[in-house]
């Protein structure tokens, strides 16, 4: 418990932001009064548009898009996400301070352009989600409408967190005009904690509805329409016994986000735009086809373009003049069409390749040269 005496900042509050890559610092609304979220400032890259709140009766993180007017009152904490190799100050501005109400649901209207899919991992004892955010400036990349994965401050938790960027991320942004398909991988963390689960999604009517979305259990190779289900029950056993400290994530800035896992994800989220064409037309008959890598030679990256006759799993990996295993590029569940995969083959020597796809039942390989 807090107590302060005394007036309220009668200037601009100015808060250094933690300088780590994606490092978090908890701040608070240092005023009397409620403040406006989309008021606060920065004097370098500063921070995501996201927030995180602990709500600490349904033990799990709440994030929010601070620029949607999100109001909090006098006092209220909240964590913030450095962005950049130079996040510099957050400035709470006398500005910032208003009359409206304290309350989650006040927003401005939304935009067109935006929706939110919302995932939520659930069971008798734990709740937690995750969302894909489509937005007007996301792109592929790490931007700032991502947000990382907060370590839960519960001794037994699950949490949910797409992983992608190389990031676990409590929110994962995507242009809301999204040209290509792409897989997310969603994770489940378990804590001190094993049995029924499920996770359940919804938002799905704010997206175009054309768009398909597919859910994946890669683990017991079963996929469903997003549309057609509502949600998924799995069994699963925890993964570590409880943490005996949970406030240790304070301890620095490495301790805060979930770790990267490397290996691959059990669930994924497949999301394909239409395919139809702009014209009209619908597209002709798909053959199944492994195309040449460009460019070829190449240094250290390539793209690997491959074409489905139908949906389904994915495997791409590259093999030495030995035939040893180099790589593993892909493996995952695509939908049909024309499809990109890029390789970064830093860290591997000059020398000839070749590439294999499986697909389908189907088989194709060719060569690529590598120079450094």
């Amino acid at each position: 418990t807090l107590t302060a005496v005394g007036e309220e900042p009668s200037s601009d509050v100015t808060v250094p932001l933690n300088s780590a890559e994606g490092g978090f610092t908890f701040v608070g609304n240092p005023f009397a009064s409620n403040i406006d979220l989309n008021s606060l400032t920065e004097d370098g890259d500063g921070i995501s548009n996201s927030v995180a709140f602990w709500d600490d009766g349904n033990n799990t993180y709440q994030i929010v898009d601070r620029t949607l007017n999100y109001i909090v009152a006098p006092w209220q904490g909240f964590w913030v996400q450095s962005f950049g190799d130079n996040p510099g100050d957050l400035i709470t501005p006398t500005s910032a301070k208003t009359t409206s109400s304290t309350t989650a649901t006040y927003f401005s209207k939304a935009a067109s352009n935006r929706a939110d899919l919302s995932v939520r991992l659930s069971s008798e004892t734990t709740n937690d989600n995750v969302k894909v955010a489509f937005r007007a400036s996301a792109t592929l990349e790490y931007d700032k409408d991502d947000f990382g994965k907060l370590t839960p401050l519960s001794t037994t938790y699950a949490a949910v967190s797409i992983f992608n960027n190389d990031r676990m991320k409590g929110v994962e942004s995507l242009p809301y005009d999204l040209e290509q398909e792409i897989t997310l991988r969603t994770h489940i963390d378990l804590v001190g904690v094993e049995g029924k689960f499920t996770l359940d999604w919804t938002g799905l009517d704010d997206l175009p509805s054309e768009w398909e979305l597919i859910f994946h259990d890669y683990e017991l190779g079963i996929s469903m329409n997003m549309r057609e289900q509502s949600q998924y029950t799995f069994e699963a056993a925890s993964e570590s016994a409880a943490k005996v400290n949970p406030l240790s994530i304070l301890t620095g800035p490495a301790a805060i986000t979930l770790k990267a896992k490397q290996e691959n994800s059990r669930f994924g989220i497949t999301i394909s735009p239409s395919s139809v064409k702009t014209d009209g037309k619908e597209d002709g008959p798909l053959v199944f086809n492994l195309g040449q890598n460009y460019p070829n030679p190449f240094n250290p990256t390539t793209n690997i373009p491959y074409t489905l006759e139908s949906a389904g799993m994915v495997n791409i990996s590259v093999y030495n003049v030995m035939g040893q295993k180099v790589a593993t590029i892909l493996d995952e569940y695509k939908g049909k069409g024309p499809h990109n995969v890029t390789w970064n083959a830093i860290g591997v020597a000059s020398g000839m390749y070749y590439y294999r796809i499986e697909a389908n039942g189907n088989v194709k390989t060719l060569k690529m040269t590598l120079i450094k």
